[in-house]
């Protein structure tokens, strides 16, 4: 036991440093050692990350598409304002996961996939995540925003269900494009 405990001993110069003076630095630099952090560089990264880079990226440009210029817009299922930013703003599937909506059509196949931007549309956290993303008024609110054959459309390629596999120079060449729309 040491006598006194509020000092703090550096192995590599044995000196003695009162825990006080020790520096915020430090301490990110011993947390930053330990963590595991994707890389920056898009080509380093596998897949999977890639994956969950595009939906960052394209749920952002949705849910900027479906706002004015304030951040301002509304819940395409229960016409709720909201606000972009917020944790109750979300990018919400019409096509569900489930049913191939994420990997057919609630990620882009290719850069300016209109079926992936249509499926994929503003809406509130009640209706996206609580309610199942009220099926039948986001029907209704797609009808009204893009028309009756865009919306069948959109219902027929989702019965389809295709196993689709994309790339790493696809998934970045996606993700560079939608990153360009939000600029």
């Amino acid at each position: 036991m040491p006598v006194f405990p509020h000092l703090y001993r550096r192995r590599s110069w044995n000196l003695q440093i009162p825990r006080s003076k020790q520096t915020l630095a430090h301490f990110v630099r011993v947390a930053n050692i330990s963590k595991k952090r994707s890389p920056k560089d898009l080509n380093k990264k596998t897949v999977a990350q890639l994956k969950r880079k595009l939906w960052e990226v394209f749920s952002l440009y949705i849910r900027q598409r479906d706002t004015d210029q304030d951040g301002y817009g509304h819940c395409i299922s229960c016409q709720t304002p909201l606000q972009l930013g917020t944790a109750n703003a979300q990018a919400g599937h019409y096509i569900p996961k489930g049913r191939g909506g994420s990997h057919y059509l609630g990620l882009p196949r290719f850069p300016d996939d209109e079926l992936a931007e249509r499926n994929v549309n503003l809406q509130c956290a009640g209706c996206n995540l609580s309610e199942g993303g009220q099926f039948l008024n986001q029907e209704i609110g797609l009808r009204n925003k893009y028309g009756d054959a865009e919306t069948d459309e959109l219902k027929e390629a989702g019965a389809v269900n295709p196993v689709f596999k994309r790339a790493k120079p696809d998934l970045i060449e996606i993700i560079e494009h939608y990153k360009n729309l939000l600029d």
